[in-house]
């Protein structure tokens, strides 16, 4: 018997998380750079705000970049994980990224919170930006994260070598 998930609120990253974003930073695996996707190092809160905001608007984004939003997952005060979900796909994004990316920290994974956030990134998808079918990706040895795509109804697709990774990603196609 499966367990309960775990309660959680997924939102937007917000003025007042800074002390639960510190937090955070410090248990995130050192393997896995782009836990929170554009915060450089020496970024403050209020310029991570505002990258955000300028994905997500699609505004001042470079030529390779799309339109992002980016949620967060709380759990009462602590950050415990977040997703994104590019708005459309350019053709190297499609071959070699996918729509949705979403991590979780270590003390809080096996609880349902990734696969509740894929859920979650493919009803708005669907929703809001019209995205019947989404491409997404994991590492081919990350076994949890397949899990978590086959759970939600990810159908595999192929495996690839692309040139952002060396690291051989196995692609799936999620549809509503």
């Amino acid at each position: 018997m499966r367990a309960k998930p775990l309660p959680f609120e997924l939102r937007p990253l917000a003025a007042h998380d800074g002390d639960a974003l510190l937090r955070a930073l410090k248990q995130v695996p050192h393997d896995n750079p782009t836990f929170f996707q554009g915060l450089q190092s020496g970024m403050g809160l209020y310029d991570y705000l505002e990258w955000i905001a300028v994905r997500k608007s699609g505004t001042r984004l470079r030529a390779h970049e799309v339109p992002t939003t980016l949620l967060f997952a709380f759990f009462g005060s602590e950050l415990i994980g977040r997703y994104s979900l590019r708005h459309r796909l350019t053709p190297a994004l499609e071959a070699y990224a996918g729509h949705v990316g979403y991590a979780v920290l270590p003390a809080y994974r096996r609880m349902g919170v990734a696969s509740a956030m894929l859920r979650h990134a493919a009803d708005r998808a669907t929703r809001e930006l019209g995205i019947a079918e989404l491409i997404v990706t994991c590492d081919e040895d990350n076994l949890a994260s397949q899990a978590v795509i086959e759970s939600c109804g990810g159908r595999f697709i192929g495996t690839y070598t692309g040139p952002w990774s060396a690291r051989t990603k196995k692609r799936y196609r999620l549809s509503d």
